[in-house]
């Protein structure tokens, strides 16, 4: 029995970007209440500080955006 822990992704645009940063699922499903598309990841370290890079570099072009 692993005690690792997984996150359900329901941002697809969010997953999209730790893809391509590098994180890969390890699967996917929908929701059979809300009928939502998820992803599936390990929530190790690299995962969230993958999370804490996407937001930084998010937060970098919006402020481009803003400046102009």
């Amino acid at each position: 029995m692993s005690n690792k822990k997984v996150i359900y992704n329901y941002n697809i645009e969010q997953s999209n970007q730790l893809i391509k940063k590098g994180m890969f699922p390890i699967g996917c499903g929908i929701n059979p209440k809300s009928g939502g598309f998820f992803l599936v990841f390990y929530g190790t370290k690299g995962y969230y500080n993958t999370l804490d890079l996407i937001t930084l570099e998010n937060k970098q072009k919006m402020q481009m955006i803003c400046d102009e």
